[in-house]
């Protein structure tokens, strides 16, 4: 009976193991300014679902959550290492009559969902603070895969409106760390700071995150400890 049991474990673990390519498209924005309100709008509410709006009265700005689902590989007792992830993006940064607005951009795979999406972004601007995976951040390093940052500014086109804009800085970080959770969840969060011109117009263009990983099947010992120091990051 030991022996029939095996076999039908060992096929369906080799079935989900190898070298497997996650990616999640994402869509593209284009947002309009209300100056009465001194806030920013899905402008095109028709065709766009995943963007969300971030607290106007904290921070302008727009977001994606989605996640990758890992929990098949959970289930079968099988790890995720990541190789390694990167954002594709496809089309032109735009910001018309933008006034003295800057653009921050931060995409983020971490195995923990952020609790408060506004109040992080909040503090980044106001305070360079709670970044996940960072020494002011309640989430531990090993808990954000990958982490990038950049910040835009426009570039005069000839003309007295700014409308290309372009990045003045780009910093990434993350742990790249083998992982056990069920979900690896990812961020785009685009803030808007400064004073924009009654007239701004934003188009971000669509982009995609992707991730290279192996999946494959470690000890029970190894794979319990990364489950238990999993459960200890979840409790902080």
């Amino acid at each position: 009976m030991i022996y029939l049991s095996e076999p039908t474990t060992t096929v369906a673990t080799r079935t989900l193991s190898g070298r497997r390519r996650m990616s999640i498209p994402m869509q593209p924005l284009y947002a309009a300014y209300n100056q009465e309100l001194a806030a920013w709008f899905n402008a095109r509410p028709d065709i766009l679902t995943m963007w969300q709006p971030l607290d106007p009265l904290r921070i302008n700005g727009f977001y994606i959550e989605d996640y990758f689902d890992t929990s098949g590989y959970t289930n079968d007792k099988l790890t995720v290492f990541t190789e390694n992830a990167f954002i594709q993006e496809a089309g032109r940064y735009q910001h018309t009559f933008p006034g003295n607005a800057r653009w921050l951009v931060l995409d983020i795979i971490m195995t923990e969902r952020i609790d408060d999406v506004t109040e992080m972004a909040a503090e980044l601007i106001d305070n360079n603070t709670l970044i996940p995976g960072t020494s002011n951040s309640t989430d531990d390093w090993n808990q954000v895969i990958f982490g990038r940052l950049r910040e835009f500014t426009g570039i005069t086109q000839g003309t007295t409106v700014q409308d290309v804009f372009a990045p003045v800085s780009d910093q990434q970080w993350g742990s790249l760390e083998p992982t056990t959770a069920d979900k690896l969840w990812t961020y785009k969060i685009l803030l808007i700071t400064g004073i924009p011109d009654e007239f701004s117009r934003v188009r971000f263009p669509a982009s995609r995150v992707v991730m290279n990983t192996e999946v494959r099947r470690e000890d029970d010992m190894a794979f319990m400890m990364r489950q238990k120091r999993s459960y200890e990051l979840t409790s902080y």
